[in-house]
C-alpha cells in the first residue's frame, strides 16, 4: 500500500508505504482451511481500511486481477498436441505422425526439419507453462483465488470509505509510467523514483521484507494513476 499526494507546487510526494502481509496458519488440517483463508482476508481488509484512515486519501487505485487467461491453456494445449503427433498419438496437419519405433527412427534420419520441430514443440510447451504458471504467481489456481479475495477487499475498502476506485492493468500501468508496455518491474520502479522523489527513501526506510519492494512500487503506480484520473475528472468538472 502507499500514499500518493499532489504537492501545491505541482510535484509528487510520497506520504508513505506499508505492506500488509499474512502467513498460514502452519499444520492446519483441510476443514480448518476455509476458516484460515476467511481470517488472513479479514487482516488484509482491516489493513485496508487503517490505511484509509490514516491517509485521508481522495482516490484509492487498484491494480486489476484477472484469475484466468484461457490463451495460456490454449497454447499449452496445441503444444502439446504438435509434440504428440510425432508419435502418432493425436493428429496434426504441421508434423507427421508415426505409428511405430521403426517409423519414428526414419522419421528423424530422414533429410528436413521434424527434428527441429521436436525441439521447436518442447520448447513451446516449457513457455505454454511458465505462462500458465505466471498467471496464478506460480502457485497454482488456489493461490489465484485468494489473491482474487483480497482485490475485492481492497476494493470494498475503499467503497465503504466512499471513495472512487479506479482499476488499470499491469500493462496500463507500464505504458502510464514508461510509455512502453515491455517495461519491466525494475523500469517501473526507476521511471516512480524519478517523478516521485522521496519515493526510494520511503520504500527503502519502511519495507525490510526481501522481494516486497516490487509491490509496493505496483502500488505506488497504481495510486498515481488513480491520481491523475482525479485529477483529470475534478478539472473537467471544475472541482478542484
Amino acid at each position: 500500500m502507499a500514499c500518493v499526494q499532489r504537492l501545491a507546487d505541482g510535484s509528487l510526494h510520497c506520504g508513505g508505504v506499508r505492506l500488509s502481509h499474512t502467513e498460514n496458519d502452519k499444520g492446519k488440517s483441510h476443514s480448518r482451511l476455509t476458516t484460515d483463508i476467511l481470517r488472513r482476508v479479514r487482516a488484509h481488509s482491516d489493513a485496508f481500511s487503517q490505511a484509509i484512515k490514516d491517509a485521508r486519501p481522495n482516490v484509492i487505485g487498484i491494480e486489476s486481477y484477472q484469475i484466468f487467461d484461457d490463451r495460456n491453456v490454449t497454447g499449452l494445449y496445441t503444444s502439446a498436441r504438435r509434440l504428440l503427433s510425432l508419435f502418432g498419438l493425436a493428429g496434426s496437419g504441421q508434423v507427421p505422425a508415426v505409428q511405430s519405433a521403426e517409423e519414428l527412427v526414419s522419421v528423424f534420419q530422414a533429410p528436413g526439419d521434424t527434428f527441429a520441430r521436436f525441439i521447436t514443440c518442447l520448447v513451446d510447451i516449457q513457455k505454454a507453462i511458465k505462462n500458465e504458471g505466471s498467471f496464478m504467481g506460480g502457485r497454482g489456481r488456489g493461490a489465484a483465488s485468494k489473491t482474487m479475495l483480497v482485490y475485492g477487499a481492497a476494493m470494498c475498502a475503499g467503497f465503504n470509505a466512499n471513495l472512487p476506485v479506479f482499476v488499470h492493468s499491469p500493462t496500463e500501468l507500464k505504458v502510464g509510467v514508461c510509455k512502453k508496455k515491455s517495461a519491466s518491474k525494475q523500469d517501473v520502479a526507476d521511471a516512480l523514483n524519478r517523478l516521485i522523489p522521496n519515493l526510494e527513501e520511503k520504500v527503502t526506510a519502511s519495507i525490510r521484507a526481501k522481494g516486497k519492494h516490487e509491490h509496493v512500487y505496483d502500488a505506488v503506480g497504481h495510486g498515481l494513476l488513480a491520481l491523475r484520473v482525479y485529477e483529470e475528472f475534478t478539472s473537467r468538472h471544475n472541482l478542484g
